[in-house]
């Protein structure tokens, strides 16, 4: 009896998407930024490309500023 080839799955673009939808720009400080709700954490990327990215100010930006994060 033959066994059933198993389907190969591209996971490496899974990653790429997540990136797309969570990665957005700061115009403030020139950054890239991306918010981890699961461990709250922040990180900024300072050489990462800004193309296609959303614009939205960063959470230490906004404390700058005096505005209150959500």
């Amino acid at each position: 009896m033959k066994r059933v080839p198993r389907i190969k799955r591209n996971r490496k673009s899974y990653d790429g998407k997540r990136a797309d939808n969570n990665i957005k720009y700061c115009e403030n400080c020139n950054k890239c930024w991306e918010y981890n709700g699961n461990i709250k954490s922040l990180a900024h990327y300072e050489d990462f490309p800004t193309y296609k990215r959303k614009r939205e100010t960063c959470i230490i930006c906004l404390k700058r500023q005096g505005a209150h994060a959500r």
